[in-house]
């Protein structure tokens, strides 16, 4: 599935206050690879132009709740990061059992087990690092990609899926948590 995104602001139209464009092409495809599973791929990138406030620039999807989120990145906290020009790679590999089936009791609860990676990098221009619009006191920009490992097993009483992820970079922040275990729930007909 391809999907490409553009919105406009414009100043003094219906009380906008900046003038500025975003635009993100969003590709999702599933690659199977016959007994060793199945690949899910989400590759996105984007850009803001113009000289915006942080709201407006591009925040990539965080999820520090405790719950997981396939399409989110689940050691980031909201807002962490801002950039006006940004790609993404979440990948997400499911072997369908090609480990699991081999081990006798556990063939029995038809557990599956999964792999997956993700990594952000975005930047500010300097328009934007170096405008009148400063970020938040929270916030920065990257300067370097953001990264995300785990791995997981799924199909728990066929309604649910363990994660354990690694954040490898930007752990500088006494608010940032390095490893997590993040429970996820499922209906599949």
């Amino acid at each position: 599935m391809v999907t490409f995104e553009m919105l406009s602001g414009m100043q003094g139209f219906l009380g906008g206050s900046y003038d500025h464009q975003s635009y993100k092409l969003k590709v999702e495809h599933q690659l199977r690879a016959n007994k060793w599973g199945y690949l899910n791929i989400i590759a996105e990138a984007g850009m803001v132009s113009g000289q915006v406030p942080y709201p407006l620039l591009h925040t990539p999807e965080a999820n520090p709740l405790l719950l997981n989120d396939n399409h989110a990145f689940n050691l980031m906290n909201y807002l962490e990061f801002a950039s006006d020009e940004h790609a993404s790679l979440q990948l997400e590999h499911h072997f369908e059992g090609l480990l699991f089936n081999r081990i006798p009791l556990i063939r029995r609860l038809k557990l599956r087990e999964f792999v997956l990676g993700k990594v952000f990098y975005g930047g500010l221009r300097n328009e934007n690092a170096n405008g009148p619009y400063l970020l938040g006191s929270w916030q920065s920009a990257l300067d370097r990609p953001y990264t995300e490992v785990g791995f997981g097993i799924e199909n728990i009483l066929k309604i649910a899926r363990v994660d354990f992820i690694w954040r490898l970079d930007h752990l500088g922040d006494d608010l940032v948590l390095p490893f997590i275990i993040k429970p996820s729930f499922y209906l599949r007909f």
